[in-house]
């Protein structure tokens, strides 16, 4: 794009139509999501669950992919 060090990604991203990173990994884990509901197999359709066994409700700042459809 050769945009100058000043322009903001904000900008760059509007005015190329680029959709951001964030925009992207919601994208791509809606269609993991809705494929995962959809397989055949059993234990795979149990992937798709909102909550990992065994994980803890309290962690550090750490985000799933699961959080992003919040």
């Amino acid at each position: 794009s050769k945009a100058p060090f000043y322009i903001s990604n904000k900008s760059l991203h509007s005015d190329l139509k680029i959709p951001t990173v964030t925009e992207l990994a919601k994208l791509h884990y809606k269609r993991f999501k809705s494929r995962l509901i959809q397989h055949p197999n059993p234990l795979i359709t149990q992937l798709s669950s909102a909550t990992i066994p065994g994980n803890p409700q309290k962690r550090l700042k750490r985000q799933w992919c699961r959080d992003l459809l919040k």
